[in-house]
């Protein structure tokens, strides 16, 4: 560890900190960003404080259930819980600052996956890196003017794909899990891998952090399953059009916005279209890591997950940075490198501002058909293009125990 090195990283996490002020201070207007103006600011965080407030009041998280309902399961409640500790002026700093810093870590992490270096480096750099993201990408932007999770889900994530071995393995998985049901996918692909340790050990960790918020939290264990999952209340809100006929870039919503209409599609069939999707990215990953593209492989579960997600905003694609390490692993020589630049150059454009929720004239049709799909169709692309790439268009290892190395241009 050098004096360059501890330099580097403290100057970094004091880039992140002013970043952090910047987003909490500036009221929803960025223009040191690409994506603009925000008429919103932080509204899910101080929906969640509220939903805490309302938990300590009556017991119950998820009444009354309506504009900022708590829409996580139980587990969840462990996630947000710390929040009640602080003062509500710093929450906003503070959760930006922390997602921020999840990002720049889950970036070093894979940063040294590929190249190993002093961690120093690697945070340094992951830190710039991140920064670089947020200024860039309105994606990182909605995740942090919203104040939502998905930057802190991804580290979890990457940790537990990356850098957590032995019996471990698993924990961190099963705790994204209980906080958010989508990371499923990852236990899912443990299965399909035969890696059954991992995947018990993730599911076990979710059922007892589900387990102590039933204890712990009951009438909203109850509500959360009655209502909200036997119920269909959560699924059937996005069912109903809203937000989701137009923001939103799962495969469902696809379906529920022009040229087809709400409704097209029963529960069932929206059931069949994620699964199928699910598969898509499954079946993508699976090649990739028999590849020993472990990073590509990681990102198509992330992909599989959100696509399959009955509903899935821009910052559910906080973890569009990573293509970048993709490119770098698999190369652009090959299929999945060269979709990459096409869904960073997609992850670029502000779609937000772009689309419209009335569609006046066959223009602004066309131009709304590709601002709300635009993302998911990139996203196909890029899992589709995984079938077309081989072993050989890639960088070769070059030896048991050593990282990916470029392959000198013939």
């Amino acid at each position: 560890m050098t004096p360059l090195g501890i330099g580097a990283v403290v100057l970094g996490l004091l880039a992140t900190l002013v970043m952090s002020i910047l987003v909490a201070r500036t009221h929803g207007f960025h223009p040191w960003t690409f994506a603009g103006r925000y008429t919103y600011v932080f509204r899910d965080l101080k929906g969640r404080v509220t939903n805490l407030q309302t938990l300590r009041r009556t017991g119950n998280i998820y009444v009354p259930f309506g504009v900022e309902a708590f829409t996580y399961p139980p587990g969840a409640i462990f996630l947000f819980w710390p929040l009640v500790w602080l003062p509500t002026s710093t929450i906003p700093f503070l959760w930006s600052w922390l997602s921020i810093l999840c990002l720049a870590v889950s970036l070093a992490v894979c940063l040294n996956r590929l190249t190993p270096r002093h961690w120093t480096t690697s945070l340094a750099i992951g830190c710039w890196f991140a920064l670089a993201s947020i200024v860039l990408m309105p994606v990182e932007v909605e995740c942090l003017i919203w104040g939502q999770t998905a930057t802190i889900l991804l580290l979890i994530v990457v940790l537990d794909s990356l850098v957590v071995k032995g019996r471990g393995r698993g924990i961190l998985v099963g705790l994204a899990t209980a906080f958010k049901i989508y990371p499923v996918v990852f236990i899912i692909m443990w299965f399909w891998r035969r890696q059954f340790r991992e995947a018990i050990t993730a599911l076990v960790t979710t059922a007892v952090a589900t387990s102590i918020a039933w204890i712990l939290w009951p009438t909203s264990f109850s509500t959360f399953v009655r209502v909200l999952i036997v119920g269909h209340k959560e699924f059937g809100r996005f069912a109903n059009g809203g937000a989701a006929t137009y923001a939103s870039s799962s495969i469902t919503s696809f379906f529920m916005r022009a040229p087809f209409h709400i409704g097209l599609l029963n529960w069932a069939w929206d059931g069949v279209f994620s699964v199928l999707v699910i598969a898509l990215g499954l079946c993508a990953s699976q090649k990739l890591w028999k590849m020993d593209c472990e990073i590509s492989a990681m990102v198509c579960v992330l992909y599989a997950s959100v696509l399959g997600s009955p509903v899935a905003w821009d910052h559910y694609f906080a973890f569009a940075p990573l293509l970048v390490l993709v490119i770098r692993e698999v190369g652009l020589r090959s299929w999945l490198g060269r979709a990459c630049v096409l869904a960073l150059a997609n992850f670029l454009i502000p779609w937000l501002f772009i689309h419209n929720s009335l569609e006046t004239s066959t223009y602004l049709a066309i131009r709304d058909f590709v601002a709300r799909n635009a993302i998911l169709l990139t996203s196909l692309t890029l899992l589709g293009s995984v079938f077309a790439t081989s072993r050989q268009s890639v960088p070769e290892r070059l030896g048991q125990g050593e990282r990916w190395r470029w392959k000198a241009l013939r």
